[in-house]
């Protein structure tokens, strides 16, 4: 039986990073930059105003102040962003220009509209402050010069990203592929929720709980079977998923050891299984195989295991696929607020709250760890990992703590 680090190791060896596809830059949020974007215009590409006012000559200015103003005479027209004036700024002239707008050739700085008053005379404007040389000017090129690389392959593309990427002139780009995910849901006790249940049955939730974690690990969920506990319907959900374009089948039950856990047999006729079963709880039946190019996760049926061997094995074999560089979630050390025992032997992941609080990380159990159970799932936002060797710990006690999502 593989260690944890043993089988997350033995998966990430085998798993690529998929290949590129074009997107437009308005879809592209969250995925991972194949090239580099390079901006085809100087940004921004003109010299522009960052304040409402008059563009003007800063010699034209000194020693302005409210007891003894420049008057200055308005040229005619003005810049406004998107329609720049072509007027030739002279010598004793200011130009009305709007933020954003082009600088008029001869001016080198703008006094904004705070530190003026109408001229005593019509067609003057009073300047009350002094201005320097650029000063609120946007110079050509501050953000980055035509050329210049402005997102580097590699980079996730967050909405700063897709700004620049906008900005840079660019209306799609190149990014990993997003894996594409079948889900198999196994078992004769399942009923589609909404319908009536039959003596012995229960209703499914983990087709629906694997397809929300795999949209949070930015994958796409390209078809999703519910399976009876027969080869024959396995067979029929096994080829749906080949024939969506799935690169991930990920199952959910069926890979134990009872009479009905069929699934590792099944799979093991059309690819490899490469092992079965992990030093970890909840989880231990859990298997890895390939079939062609697909990779296929047999994930425990019971929810807690089902979510926790997603959360340990098969999200980071999507990032890895969609090319991330952090494929596992963020650790933090902890401090455990009421003791807990653990039957030593395989590696824990306690499902759990993890709260900041005066300075430090303090982690709770979320109720009971049946691996059975839902409730507690609803509530977790972190996995406590408990080693192998560890039997009881006290309240007080630094632990690590997997963060599933942000903590208050």
């Amino acid at each position: 039986m593989l260690s944890y680090d043993e089988a997350l190791a033995r998966i990430l060896s085998q798993v690529p990073v998929l290949n590129a596809v074009n997107v437009s830059v308005g879809s592209s949020l969250g995925a991972v930059l194949w090239e580099d974007i390079a901006a085809l215009v100087d940004l921004p590409p003109f010299a522009n105003s960052q304040m409402d006012g008059y563009a003007c000559i800063a010699d034209d200015t000194g020693g302005a102040s409210p007891e003894l103003p420049a008057a200055l005479r308005i040229a005619p027209g003005e810049s406004a962003a998107g329609r720049a004036s072509a007027h030739v700024l002279q010598p004793g002239e200011v130009l009305p220009i709007s933020t954003g707008a082009r600088l008029p050739q001869g001016a080198d700085a703008i006094v904004m509209i705070e530190d003026t008053r109408p001229g005593r005379d019509a067609g003057f404007v009073e300047i009350l402050a002094q201005s320097a040389p650029g000063q609120y000017i946007r110079p050509a090129s501050e953000d980055a010069k035509r050329g210049e690389t402005v997102v580097p392959a590699g980079a996730i593309m967050t909405p700063g990203a897709i700004a620049m990427a906008s900005a840079a002139g660019h209306s799609c780009i190149q990014v990993v592929r997003r894996p594409r995910v079948a889900i198999i849901a196994t078992g004769d006790e399942l009923a589609a929720p909404g319908t009536a249940l039959a003596a012995g049955q229960i209703y499914e939730s983990n087709t629906f709980m694997l397809a929300a974690l795999i949209n949070q690990a930015r994958a796409d969920c390209v078809a999703c079977e519910t399976a009876s506990d027969s080869a024959e319907s396995l067979n029929a959900a096994f080829d749906k998923a080949g024939q969506a374009g799935a690169d991930v089948i990920v199952s959910s039950g069926g890979v134990s050891v009872g009479g009905h856990d069929l699934v590792k047999d099944v799979f093991a006729q059309r690819g490899d299984v490469d092992f079965w079963r992990v030093a970890v709880r909840p989880g231990k039946p859990f298997a890895f195989g390939r079939w062609d190019r697909r990779f296929f996760f047999g994930l425990p049926g019971n929810p807690a295991s089902s979510m926790v061997t997603f959360e340990l094995f098969v999200r980071p074999a999507l990032r890895r696929l969609a090319g991330h560089s952090q494929l596992v979630r963020s650790v933090r050390t902890a401090t455990l607020a009421e003791p807990i025992s653990h039957q030593p032997g395989r590696r824990s992941f306690l499902r759990a709250i993890t709260r900041y609080e005066l300075g430090r990380f303090l982690s709770t159990p979320a109720g009971s760890q049946g691996s059975h159970l839902i409730g507690p799932l609803v509530s977790a936002n972190s996995l406590i990992i408990l080693p192998e060797e560890v039997a009881c710990l006290d309240a007080g006690a630094l632990v690590q703590a997997m963060l599933l999502r942000e903590v208050d």
